[in-house]
């Protein structure tokens, strides 16, 4: 794309008529132009010079000009959730007029930076930050790094990688509730246990499915496997109101336990069984 040049500095030296020797000369920065670009005239002993200027002479030689501009405009970043103003992550923006800030939102989000000058105008523009699948760091029932942890953070369609090579025996002592699109994938070997205790204060009680598929779930289960122990029979293992799809995946509760029903499917919802998937008692 083409471009053109239309400003035209004009400035003035004057060293007060003083003359005579190089020391009172004026010594300007300059380079060698492509072109003719300067027009410049010189005059000794003429004290009006900047007025009243003579025919003037071109030349290659440009001077270095820099041209610098106060920008009074304020700026602002939206949303500000999961927006920061430090680098660590752990000061919240709460949209200051700042130029810099850090993202670290827990789903994909669109920011959108808003610059409004004094006379009202403005200009945007626009940044996509995407969160993809996140990976299971460790055995725990929550906190960084835990599968509920990577689950909540994970953006929806995306995949929680479970690896089996470090992670075996995931304990959890409370409902696990998934109510987005996500696979859950163990792709290291034997399938991955997710161990849930009724016996516990915090499943005992609970009705609706120590692991339980929402309404806007469609959760795909690949090399996982679902362990319940401690149930009274009254309570399901699963509940599903969405979409629960099992791939070489399965549900089973201890040897001599009735468990009934192992899975509670919601009227409309949908459950799939893939490969060697089952659901039993063992």
């Amino acid at each position: 794309m083409g471009w053109s040049l239309n400003i035209i500095v004009e400035y003035c030296f004057n060293n007060n008529n003083g003359g005579g020797v190089s020391g009172n000369s004026a010594n300007v920065n300059s380079h060698i132009a492509a072109g003719t670009y300067t027009a410049y005239y010189s005059a000794d002993n003429t004290a009006d010079v900047c007025g009243t200027p003579g025919t003037a002479t071109t030349s290659t030689t440009r001077p270095n000009i820099s041209l610098t501009y106060a920008s009074n405009v304020t700026k602002a970043w939206s949303p500000v959730v999961g927006l920061y103003s430090d680098i660590a992550a752990t000061i919240p923006y709460m949209g200051e007029d700042i130029n810099t800030v850090y993202a670290k939102p827990s789903t994909t989000t669109n920011y959108t930076f808003t610059a409004t000058s004094l006379a009202g105008c403005t200009s945007t523009a626009s940044v996509n930050v995407a969160v993809t699948g996140d990976e299971v760091m460790n055995e725990n029932n929550d906190g960084a790094g835990s599968l509920r942890k990577a689950i909540e953070c994970t953006a929806a369609g995306d995949t929680v990688f479970v690896s089996s090579g470090s992670v075996n025996l995931i304990n959890l002592l409370t409902q696990l509730n998934v109510d987005k699109p996500l696979l859950i994938l163990d792709d290291n070997g034997s399938p991955v246990m997710l161990k849930f205790d009724f016996g516990g204060v915090g499943l005992m009680n609970e009705t609706n499915g120590a692991f339980k598929v929402g309404t806007m779930g469609n959760v795909t289960l690949d090399n996982i496997h679902i362990k319940h122990v401690g149930n009274d029979a009254t309570h399901p293992i699963v509940k599903n109101e969405g979409i629960l799809t099992l791939k070489n995946s399965k549900i089973t509760g201890e040897t001599g336990n009735t468990i009934l029903p192992v899975v509670q499917n919601a009227t409309g919802a949908t459950i799939n069984a893939e490969g060697t998937s089952e659901i039993k008692s063992e």
